[in-house]
């Protein structure tokens, strides 16, 4: 965010608290709704914190605290302009002395690091839930959070973290535990596993390490501790994982190997001039067999994908998996009309076979973009955008098809249409938000906003009706319609699941929390936050929504 906008939103608050002030002292009533004095507390705590303010941010939270102890429903107004009076005065002062090459060093401070590590947590003590979850966002971490076994098991088939941490006591309402639940992906993914007890007999860390467990802390812990053991393993699993170079699910080659044999096998084509192909696969509806049959059958369905792959490919040609259910062929010594007859024998063969799930035989399809690569400089990048736009025409067309990619017929890759939903009461905070998604780079998707200022704005739009698939940005504290009940009637709708929920919300009782997510929220965000730990949310859950 340039430091000429956030001036402008730091203003903009500024006269959005002054207003605020104006409005009570000069209201008919004597008194002050205790709701109107949280809301609005909640509002600039979480705005302040996002546009770089934060000593405003604390005052808030402050008073914020000091409201929540107070339980009565109305405060004399006097006494509520006197409480909130600190408030505008820190914030004045700040707008008067500040420096503003502090601006540009605030904005260095966001920029998006590189390679984070992932971090899942699984535990149902919400407190300690809470607390690493913020500790482990502190040392730089991505951080996942689940308080059951359902929600975290969705979580790490979606996102792949880099380590699982998580109670082996946690069980669902079966009682079946959580190790139970993971130890065949435990050991079929290469993921550092870190398992936390209040039981630390000797039985139990025996049983988890036979479980596929790579350490076990009993609790309580030492956090210091704690932190050099998760950064032990990251460490290792990145050292590892660096000298491996087959996906842990599917045994085919993965990206790294793909970065290496493409430059070998473009330099062959150099010297050779033979023809080289590249095609992208993409299993079909993939997506409605994990919803349908769940994760386990759509890992089966990946794997054997794979085998069929590697079975049926020529010697001379490279199987990888490239991402999701997307896999990648490299075929040397292949011209373009050649490679779309291999690819349809590829596919009639695959479709006619059945794979059984949950004693169901199902046929699954594939569609596939060929890319013919004449350019003995062609960048690897390049070259996988233009077998991609060959495969958008044929899901676009129907899918259970293969196209090839011919400069003059083929159409341009048109990047899918995502709905972006923020719904937020504060004025500042959306702005600020839009403008940071109109600059966000998506390889796949192209971003339509819109702007709420409550629930109700938003449910009365038809925008929000259609059959497309929404990201919806929520605060969690809203006058009217709070946050948590728009979260409650998106998640009545019919075909809820076309709205990914994350909630944006300075609220940071775990209870708040754990309502959150037992109504169906996908993420949440405490405010304030850095763009960078937004922009990795966003990426995350757009992924999880392909």
């Amino acid at each position: 965010m340039g430091k000429n906008r956030l001036a402008k939103y730091q203003s903009k608050l500024l006269d959005n608290v002054h207003q605020q002030l104006k409005s009570w002292e000069y209201m008919e009533s004597a008194e002050v709704v205790r709701e109107e004095i949280y809301t609005f507390l909640h509002s600039v705590k979480g705005t302040s914190g996002v546009i770089n303010l934060g000593r405003i941010s604390q005052v808030a939270s402050l008073l914020l605290n000091k409201v929540e102890k107070d339980t009565r429903s109305v405060w004399p107004k006097q006494e509520a302009l006197d409480f909130i009076f600190p408030l505008a005065l820190e914030l004045s002062s700040y707008m008067l002395q500040k420096d503003p090459s502090s601006l540009e060093i605030d904005e260095q401070s966001v920029v998006k690091r590189k390679d984070v590590p992932l971090i899942l947590i699984v535990d149902d003590d919400i407190s300690l839930l809470i607390y690493l979850k913020d500790r482990l966002e502190q040392e730089g971490y991505l951080v996942l959070v689940a308080s059951d076994v359902r929600k975290g098991l969705s979580l790490f088939y979606d996102f792949n973290p880099d380590c699982l941490v998580l109670d082996v006591l946690v069980s669902d309402d079966n009682g079946l535990t959580i190790m139970e639940e993971f130890q065949a992906q435990i050991k079929k993914r290469f993921v550092s596993t870190i398992v936390m007890s209040v039981d630390d007999r000797k039985e139990t860390r025996i049983k988890s390490f036979e479980m596929g467990a790579d350490d076990f802390i009993g609790k309580p812990f030492d956090m210091e501790e704690f932190l050099v053991r998760l950064k032990r393993h990251l460490d290792r699993r990145l050292l590892i994982g660096e000298s491996l170079l087959l996906d842990e699910l599917t045994k085919v080659y993965n990206r790294r190997f793909l970065a290496m044999e493409y430059e070998r096998v473009l330099a062959e084509h150099q010297l050779s001039s033979k023809p080289l192909c590249l095609a992208i696969l993409d299993i079909d509806h993939f997506k409605s067999v994990n919803d349908t049959y769940g994760h386990v059958a759509g890992d089966t369905v990946l794997s054997r994908f794979a085998e069929f792959l590697k079975e049926r490919s020529r010697p001379e040609d490279r199987v990888v998996r490239y991402g999701g259910e997307e896999f990648l062929l490299l075929l040397p010594h292949t011209e373009a009309n050649e490679g779309k007859e291999l690819m349809e024998q590829l596919l009639q063969d695959f479709s006619s076979q059945t794979i059984q799930i949950d004693q169901q035989q199902l046929s699954i399809t594939f569609s596939a973009g060929l890319y013919e690569i004449r350019d003995t400089d062609m960048h690897l990048a390049k070259a996988v955008q233009f077998a991609d736009s060959a495969l958008y025409k044929a899901k676009k067309n129907g899918r259970k098809q293969v196209e090839c990619y011919v400069t003059q017929e083929l159409e341009q890759y048109e990047p899918a249409k995502l709905k972006v939903a923020v719904i937020d009461d504060s004025e500042i905070m959306r702005e600020s938000i839009s403008y940071f998604l109109n600059g966000l780079s998506l390889e796949k998707h192209e971003l339509e906003i819109q702007l709420f200022d409550g629930g109700r704005s938003f449910f009365q739009d038809a925008w929000s009706q259609t059959e497309h698939s929404y990201l919806v940005l929520l605060d969690g504290v809203m006058p009217q319609m709070d946050g948590l009940e728009v979260l409650q009637r998106i998640r009545s709708l019919p075909k809820s699941r076309r709205y990914t929920v994350l909630m944006l919300t300075a609220r940071k009782q775990e209870s708040d929390i754990v309502r959150a997510l037992n109504l169906g929220a996908d993420d949440y965000m405490t405010k304030p936050f850095s763009t960078a730990e937004l922009e990795a949310r966003i990426k995350g859950l757009i992924q999880r929504m392909q």
